[in-house]
């Protein structure tokens, strides 16, 4: 039976952290680690609850100048409704529009969305095409990382013994439109079968791309940012030949499996089709 720890400081947290290592594990939301307990057999000998620990760090939306950050503690329901993030990067709302539930998203947290790291995770898509930063620290270090390369594989990611996610962090581009797509075969609920994000700023012309970046999930053992198809947009008039030719190129830079959701063949098709929708709302937005 896991004992349940309740620190109510960060230092707290993360001194408990250092002293149990992998025995234990941090409980935020919990929406994902409950169920991987009791139908996975997941070891684990104390849970450590992020609960009561009120550092604004964990916990807080801000933005100053151009960057935005966000809590690893922040709700997804808060990132839905936030003014700041509404106002600054939609994106982030659209994402948490889809995720899971009402229900789900009232418990469920950004920071257990991308440690959990499934190849599926609806914020990593549009976090990685924001260019996302995350911010780690330990009781002994701290660091920030770019988010594309936190992710190593299926469950596997970059945290060392003892290091917590604090906070994302976003130097977010100046007028700068995004979008993010999941499909699902059944209900809008469901955990993808591919999503996508795309984020797009135009030139001084204001009819080609100047930037762009396309990320994709569930399409490859992490999510990943489709350069090819990202750097083929920009520098280019936007049409409808350069959009096709991003969606061709993201397909090969995919490496889909077949599984219970999906096949490889009709992965392949769909990340086509959602590459297509996403940047051509993005560049609509920007």
């Amino acid at each position: 039976m896991s004992e349940a720890l309740q620190p109510t400081t960060l230092t707290e947290t993360l001194n408990l952290l250092h002293k149990f290592g992998s025995r234990c594990k941090i409980i935020a939301g919990g929406t994902d680690l409950m169920v991987d307990l009791k139908n996975k057999g997941l070891a684990c000998n104390n849970l450590i609850s992020l609960d009561r620990v009120k550092d604004r760090i964990l916990k807080s939306i801000t933005f100053k100048g151009r960057k935005l950050t966000i809590g690893a503690a922040v709700q997804v329901r808060t990132i839905e409704r936030s003014p700041i993030i509404l106002r600054k990067a939609p994106l982030l709302a659209e994402v948490a529009r889809t995720f899971a539930t009402v229900q789900i998203r009232n418990v469920a947290t950004v920071g257990g969305n991308l440690c959990r790291t499934s190849p599926a995770a609806d914020f990593a898509p549009a976090l990685l095409a924001l260019n996302a930063q995350a911010n780690m620290k330990s009781s002994l270090s701290k660091r920030t990382v770019p988010l594309r390369y936190f992710f190593l594989g299926p469950g596997q990611n970059i945290l060392k013994r003892g290091e917590l996610v604090t906070s994302i962090a976003i130097d977010l581009p100046s007028k700068h439109g995004g979008a993010f797509l999941k499909y699902t075969p059944r209900s809008p609920h469901d955990l993808a079968t591919v999503n996508a994000a795309a984020v797009i700023t135009r030139d001084r012309s204001r009819t080609g791309v100047h930037r762009a970046t396309i990320a994709l999930g569930a399409v490859a053992p992490t999510p990943i940012i489709a350069r090819k198809a990202s750097k083929s947009l920009q520098g280019k008039e936007f049409s409808t030949d350069t959009c096709r030719e991003a969606s061709e190129l993201a397909v090969k830079e995919s490496s889909p499996i077949t599984d219970a959701r999906a096949s490889l063949e009709y992965r392949k098709k769909i990340t086509a089709w959602i590459t297509r929708r996403v940047v051509e709302s993005a560049w609509e937005r920007s």
